[in-house]
């Protein structure tokens, strides 16, 4: 009986061990998995901070970030759910509960988390719970994940203003904000999708329209050389 009682404290002590040397810490503080890790490698993450966001089919979200002046990697995967490590499967399926997210390191020095917010409200459509486009499902639900008190201020700042706007003047906004908690990266076939499928149909009628919606208010803050699609030269400036 002794034997059967060691053997399950060593079982589980081992599964522990494992788990723990599978995460380290980002540069909030937070844990995160070691394949996230992988991606942070080539880069200088003491100038960076992190940023997590979800509205969508990752895939779009991935895209606008990833063009913004001062984002250096910007990260598809899964966020929430029931479990741990969950697959694009089970996701997209709605039944994990686990969200659609992007997971953005940037330089603050280059462009602020104000402006994330901004360009992140102006990537979606706050006023749907559970659908953005033609997407619809608990796992396209919008979120703002945040790492600290102060982007939990600015976040709810954003949101409040967000309200103001006569757009959505008499509608219900569904975008929520939520401390983080865990991200887990997608498989890599996900991971830059709209660059390596340029293409594909989905990115050509689905992702193309989108990114120009919002390059139309943002496009000063999308670099030409990260552009998916050849950048506007009249895209204006917006700093609201």
């Amino acid at each position: 009986m002794h034997r059967i009682f060691f053997f399950l404290f060593l079982l589980s002590f081992t599964l522990a061990c494992e788990k723990a040397s599978n995460q380290t810490t980002d540069v909030s503080g937070q844990m995160i998995t070691k394949e996230v890790k992988a991606y942070l490698a080539d880069s200088n993450t003491d100038t960076l901070e992190v940023a997590t966001f979800s509205g969508g089919h990752f895939y779009g979200l991935e895209a606008i970030f990833e063009q913004l002046k001062g984002t250096e990697i910007v990260l598809c995967g899964y966020t929430g759910g029931q479990v741990e490590g969950p697959g694009f499967e089970s996701v997209i399926s709605g039944n994990s509960k686990h969200r659609m997210a992007v997971q953005v390191y940037y330089n603050p020095q280059k462009i602020s988390y104000q402006m994330l917010l901004a360009v992140f409200f102006a990537a979606h459509d706050p006023t749907k719970k559970e659908q953005q486009g033609i997407e619809k499902g608990p796992q396209f639900s919008p979120a703002v994940y945040t790492h600290n008190e102060e982007q939990k201020k600015l976040a709810e700042e954003e949101l409040a203003k967000q309200k103001k706007k006569s757009k959505y003047e008499d509608k219900k906004l569904f975008t929520e904000i939520e401390p983080y908690n865990n991200f887990w990266v997608a498989e890599e076939v996900h991971q830059d999708f709209a660059h390596n499928n340029i293409q594909d149909d989905y990115v050509q009628t689905v992702l193309k329209p989108y990114i120009r919606s919002v390059e139309g208010k943002y496009g000063a803050w999308m670099l030409k050389g990260k552009a998916i699609f050849p950048i506007k030269e009249n895209a204006p400036a917006n700093n609201n």
